[in-house]
């Protein structure tokens, strides 16, 4: 019983962290790497950043939709994926 007390201390311990490593110096393994460096490679990178811009270029956005707040979130999302994957 106290050696799995102390393995959930140290699992709980190990995954707090986690969450406090640069994103740069984390790369994930297996299946579930490969299916975020597939989403990476094909939801990020592979985006028509041309049109993603469009909106400020052009401003042609006067009624309030979805343009500029789509180019918040892809940003946001671009920025971790950039620390993550250093390219």
């Amino acid at each position: 019983m106290k050696n799995d007390k102390l393995k959930t201390a140290v699992a709980i311990g190990l995954a707090q962290m986690a969450f406090c490593l640069p994103a740069e110096t984390v790369h994930l393994k297996g299946s579930l790497g490969d299916k975020l460096d597939a989403m990476i490679a094909n939801h990020v990178a592979a985006q028509d950043v041309d049109y993603v811009t469009a909106p400020f270029m052009e401003k042609t956005e006067c009624k309030g939709w979805w343009q500029t707040e789509f180019w918040g979130k892809w940003m946001h999302s671009s920025v971790a994926y950039l620390r993550y994957a250093t390219d």
